[in-house]
């Protein structure tokens, strides 16, 4: 009998001991994952940088051209044409480019409202040269709209990416 008060005590002890590890190491588990918190996550990438051009395509009609074009080696972006005559074309364009060229393609349209015995084909290919001043010069071809056109356009300025529903 006079063993269990000592083995008591000794458990007691051992209890008391191991429940003030355990109570210390929650807490210490809780500064490592605050510090884990803490850490900066890595930034995201910035945006593509977008440019805006305006001026015309002469070819099957003569229209009025909004381009917005994101990226640096590989572009993304929209080319919207206007004209009275054979109306309102909006295409997605993708392609490449360096300081003095660029070539494109038509994927789809955003928007294609042809008037009256109008339609509007996909490009097929921009062969576009950028100049000192950042304007922009070539043609393109359709070949299902039997349509060779000249680009001629003026640089605007740095944009926001094209809206592209």
């Amino acid at each position: 009998m006079s063993q269990r008060p000592l083995l008591l005590g000794v458990l007691s002890m051992l209890l008391f001991g191991v429940s003030s590890v355990m109570a210390s190491t929650p807490s210490e588990k809780s500064r490592i994952l605050e510090v884990d918190r803490t850490e900066e996550a890595p930034e995201p990438p910035p945006p593509p940088r977008c440019e805006c051009w305006q001026g015309t395509i002469v070819g099957n009609d003569t229209t009025t051209v909004e381009m917005n074009l994101c990226g640096q080696d590989s572009v993304v972006g929209t080319v919207a044409t206007t004209s009275p005559r054979s109306g309102v074309s909006v295409r997605i364009v993708n392609g490449s480019r360096n300081a003095e060229q660029l070539a494109l393609y038509d994927t789809g349209f955003v928007e294609s409202d042809a008037n009256l015995g109008w339609r509007f084909c996909l490009i097929d290919d921009y062969s576009l040269s950028i100049d000192d001043a950042g304007d922009i010069r070539g043609n393109y071809t359709s070949e299902a709209c039997d349509d060779f056109a000249t680009v001629e356009l003026t640089y605007i300025g740095a944009c926001g990416p094209p809206a592209v529903d």
